[in-house]
């Protein structure tokens, strides 16, 4: 398992920055597969899904907890 920072995947829900960590089996920073982990610098953690009929990948953020 390698990690490759990248920043073309979408924004954080949490925080709003572009660029994420992601960790990859066989990936680079120009090519990811669905089920890649994907954590923020804030901590905020998903991961990497892919459109089905177009090789787009985007990142899926885990819900974050309400607010009390």
């Amino acid at each position: 398992m390698k990690t490759v920072k990248v920043d073309w995947l979408g924004d954080c829900e949490k925080c709003g920055v572009e660029s994420a960590l992601v960790e990859t089996e066989n990936g680079k920073e120009d090519w990811l597969y669905e089920g890649d982990k994907v954590t923020c610098c804030c901590g905020h953690t998903g991961h990497v899904e892919i459109l089905p009929c177009e090789p787009v990948a985007y990142a899926v953020w885990d819900e974050l907890p309400e607010a009390e």
